[in-house]
């Protein structure tokens, strides 16, 4: 109750009433779970292709992937070390910051029409909620945030070139901390230029090098070479989601992009991102160590009993994300 006190705060949800269910005409309910995970926030999920009966069509079998928007951010990953690996080329001395900044509540961002959203209803004890934007666990929900990400990183991008006028934002880029530069004489992991990797286009009038940005569902995953050029990118990457989603206002949106989270952690290189560490230093993407604890303990208990084969697949997956 205290997640959806905060749903509707936000006015990601209409609530009333559980008995008006009885009285909405074509009311679609979706059976709801609740996902706690150490560390991160408490997430509501929605199970949209559970079947009461046989006969029952859920929300998810109304909707035809290939009538949705392309997925694009699959290969987000990929992109982006891929341009580590070019930033490293061109600037073989100097630091490299990986960076992401997080959408607050971005699938709730984008709305529903008004005439289908009493398919987007569910039951919480006394209350009957109608979701107002996207909800976790329905196929269109992926594809249709990706326009939105799309164009994020199409205005980012443009924006980093220097070109257009781009606000300072002060809240975020004070308060920013660098982690410690290496030390005096310090040998950076050598990346070799080739015919699939040219390296970045350094501008000949001395300003900063074009920023890729590269969104994986509401992560933004960026990099800059030194100090300076890192505090060019995130503006740019600010702007981009404010362009689309509009600019900070408490009392009717959340934060673009989340300020929590863009300062848990001082700037360095070294970053935790989507479940893997990447250190521009030696040039090495790793494993996290409590992942790679957490696998071992769940092989031994694996191994120990081999009746549990498919529970402990699932396991798997859940911990190497």
């Amino acid at each position: 109750m205290a997640t959806m006190n905060k749903e509707d705060r936000k006015d990601h949800v209409l609530t009333f009433p559980a008995w008006l269910a009885m009285f909405i005409p074509h009311l679609m309910l979706t059976p709801n779970g609740f996902v706690i995970i150490l560390g991160k926030n408490d997430r509501l999920v929605y199970d949209a292709s559970f079947m009461l009966t046989p006969e029952s069509r859920p929300f998810n079998h109304y909707i035809r992937l290939e009538d949705e928007p392309d997925i694009f951010f699959g290969h987000a990953w990929t992109r982006f070390l891929i341009f580590l690996y070019n930033l490293r080329i061109s600037y073989p001395h100097l630091e490299i910051y990986p960076f992401d900044d997080d959408v607050s509540a971005a699938f709730r961002q984008p709305k529903y029409n008004p005439n289908v959203i009493s398919a987007k209803a569910y039951l919480i004890v006394a209350y009957l909620f109608i979701a107002t934007g996207l909800t976790f666990g329905d196929r269109s929900s992926p594809p249709s945030f990706e326009p939105i990400a799309r164009a994020r990183m199409a205005i980012s991008k443009e924006l980093s070139q220097g070109f257009h006028p781009v606000p300072e934002y002060p809240e975020y880029i004070e308060k920013v901390q660098f982690a410690p530069p290496p030390p005096q004489g310090f040998k950076f992991a050598v990346a070799r230029c080739d015919q699939f990797n040219p390296g970045v286009l350094i501008p000949a009038n001395g300003s900063f090098s074009p920023v890729e940005y590269n969104m994986y569902v509401d992560d933004n995953l960026y990099a800059a070479a030194g100090a300076a050029h890192m505090r060019w990118a995130m503006p740019c990457s600010i702007a981009g989601i404010k362009e689309i989603l509009g600019v900070n206002d408490p009392d009717l949106r959340s934060c673009q992009p989340d300020l929590d989270k863009f300062f848990s952690h001082p700037v360095g290189h070294i970053r935790r991102q989507l479940g893997y560490v990447t250190n521009t230093r030696t040039m090495s993407v790793t494993i996290p160590d409590d992942k790679r604890q957490a696998f071992l303990i769940l092989l031994r208990k694996w191994g120990s009993d081999s009746r549990r084969y498919s529970f402990t697949l699932s396991e798997a997956a859940e911990l190497l994300g």
